[in-house]
């Protein structure tokens, strides 16, 4: 029987505004198995962002349990996050650091010593275009090159589990071949990945279960091989999902 490294029962979020409340999730429930890879599907405003944020304990759910890598989740405790890697929708990167100095702080903060830190960060950066600009302040990076700093943050320490939120978003193609290949090699190691994108044929080389999100509700939970089960004529998983969506 697999370990269970992610699991959300029963999670919901709304929002007020003055134009009254939305419900970004309801009763979201789900689970991923240690070592899967999974991608976090949904159109525009199905509440994955809003999934990936309760997450990483930057916003307290209304009601629902999560358990990470075994732990129930507690809001304002932080100390899981030496085990999971975050890349949010909102970089939150400290402008007035170089790129350097943020991942050698980050480095520190995960308790990795100099030595570690330097070699990781070097291996890290060397196939990303912002390996050029590491001792520039991050205020005048790019949005891709602020997107590959992020994206290579959340890998720094090499996490049992990884959450991204649109990591292939303003990534060149060599930038989208060296995020995948590091994505596979952490995965080989035995990390965990939850992986929200829009980018289905990225999503497809990698990803072997899916959940899918739609009104902030899960309409799908399972393997790659059972989604497709469900629409046995799509060639593709961006065929087989836009299948969905209509059918939906």
């Amino acid at each position: 029987m697999s370990t269970i490294a992610l699991e959300v029962q029963g999670c919901s979020r709304r929002f007020r505004s003055r134009k009254g409340t939305v419900q970004a999730l309801q009763d979201v429930t789900f689970q991923v198995p240690e070592g899967a890879c999974c991608g976090l599907l949904g159109p525009n405003g199905a509440g994955k962002s809003t999934l990936i944020r309760i997450l990483a304990n930057v916003l307290k759910p209304d009601a629902g349990r999560i358990s990470v890598l075994g732990e129930p989740l507690r809001w304002g405790k932080h100390a899981y996050k030496q085990q999971v890697g975050f890349m949010l929708e909102d970089l939150a990167l400290m402008e007035r650091l170089t790129g350097r100095e943020q991942l050698e702080l980050a480095a520190r903060l995960y308790g990795l010593s100099p030595e570690q830190a330097t070699a990781t960060i070097e291996a890290l950066v060397a196939p990303f275009e912002v390996a050029t600009a590491l001792d520039r302040w991050i205020e005048t990076y790019s949005h891709g090159m602020r997107r590959q700093l992020a994206f290579l943050l959340a890998l720094l320490h090499r996490p049992r589990l990884l959450v991204l939120d649109e990591p292939f978003e303003a990534m060149d193609a060599q930038a989208l071949e060296a995020a995948i290949t590091l994505l596979h090699a952490h995965h080989r190691q035995g990390a965990t990945l939850l992986i929200s994108s829009h980018r289905l044929d990225k999503l497809e080389r990698l990803c072997d279960h899916l959940v899918v999100l739609h009104r902030g509700r899960v309409r799908f939970a399972g393997s790659l091989a059972d989604f497709r089960d469900h629409l046995p004529a799509a060639e593709s998983l961006e065929t087989a999902y836009l299948h969905w969506l209509r059918e939906g």
